[in-house]
């Protein structure tokens, strides 16, 4: 439950406003009110949830390697065959577009590759990412010592494409279809099952906010990158399938969630969540 004496310093970055509010909401204990460099402030550990289940499991990278290194063994010695197989196939999984769950493990595939994988944060500065893809053979650790929103969407996605030596993704100009454009406009929320499965979105992005702009589909959040906007782009020739078009970050995937006529009711985004749309909250400006 308290930190190893070898632990790294952590450090979460708050270089605005919005970001200082966050780390004060989430309760981060910061060792200091003076950043290191001008941008990261020195962390301190905090069991997640106050519950070893829940995470803040203290590691390094050799170590996480030999687990890897395990799991790509098919753990012999440890679970039987079929079990870790169980594991590893998608037990929630909505829509085959988007990343799926297993027992305890991320399940989809890149660049024609399956792997599974799980990541993690501890408030105060540490991030982390686990992948291993059993058809080449090989696993891949991530491990910062520092906080940072853009870990699972921005780092993470670039490493694995590097590891993978995946070519960037070029969209071809498609045109929304026309039953989008009329319904979407909206408020979209996040349901309220509890704190442990919404805290993520909730803190990275808020209230979501689809509008028509120039004929296009465009995305705000109350926070985050997308908080000025952002373009949202047929991803194939199914109406319902999108990338989000945030310039300079790895491309990622929603789908919208449609009722009987082709109306648009709510947002599944690649991270497992769901928004539903809100009529009774108005848009903001």
């Amino acid at each position: 439950d308290e930190p190893h004496p070898d632990l790294a310093r952590g450090y979460t970055q708050m270089e605005t406003d919005e970001a200082r509010t966050i780390v004060k909401l989430l309760g981060i204990k910061l060792a200091s009110d003076v950043p290191e460099d001008g941008h990261n402030y020195p962390g301190e550990y905090v069991r997640v949830w106050g519950n070893g289940g829940a995470g803040a499991v203290q590691s390094t990278v050799l170590d996480m390697c030999a687990y890897a290194s395990a799991l790509l063994r098919g753990s012999r010695g440890v679970v039987r065959p079929e079990t870790l197989a169980e594991m590893t196939r998608p037990h929630w999984q909505p829509d085959a577009r988007l990343p799926g769950w297993g027992l305890g493990f991320s399940v989809r595939t890149s660049a024609g590759h399956r792997h599974f994988s799980h990541g993690g944060s501890v408030f105060g500065g540490w991030n982390s990412w686990l992948g291993v893809f059993p058809d080449i053979d090989a696993a891949l650790v991530l491990h910062t010592n520092v906080m940072y929103d853009g870990f699972d969407t921005a780092v993470v996605p670039r490493a694995v494409a590097a590891f993978l030596d995946q070519p960037e993704e070029a969209l071809p100009e498609r045109n929304v279809d026309a039953r989008v454009l009329a319904t979407a406009p909206g408020v979209y929320e996040l349901p309220n099952p509890g704190p442990l499965t919404n805290f993520r979105p909730l803190s990275n992005a808020g209230r979501i906010k689809l509008a028509v702009e120039d004929g296009a589909l465009v995305m705000y959040a109350r926070r985050g990158p997308w908080k000025s906007g952002v373009r949202l782009l047929p991803a194939s020739d199914e109406p319902d399938y999108f990338t989000i078009a945030k310039k300079g970050s790895p491309p990622q995937y929603l789908v919208l969630l449609r009722d009987a006529k082709g109306g648009v009711t709510g947002l599944r985004f690649q991270q497992l969540c769901d928004y539903v749309r809100n009529p009774e909250v108005p848009p903001w400006t």
